[in-house]
């Protein structure tokens, strides 16, 4: 039980640390999961739960660009 924590823990910061820097995270994170035991949509639906916070940091972090490309943004949106 300790040990799947912290299997998972090791996937979770590697996975978080792929992300930052090239995207593709998923392709560690899922697979350790499967790994684990938790059937496959229970992994998936983890698996993006756990990605979320770092897609709102992103957003946060990018808004002083988002505001000069107001315009255009909000046209590629539609």
């Amino acid at each position: 039980m300790i040990t799947d924590l912290l299997i998972a823990l090791a996937a979770a910061l590697t996975a978080g640390f792929i992300n930052a820097v090239a995207g593709g995270g998923t392709l560690v994170s899922f697979p350790v999961l499967i790994a684990l035991g938790l059937p496959p949509v229970a992994a998936n639906v983890t698996n993006t739960v756990a990605l979320c916070p770092g897609y709102f940091g992103g957003i946060l972090a990018q808004r002083k660009d988002f505001a000069t490309h107001k315009k255009s943004f909000t046209w590629f949106c539609l």
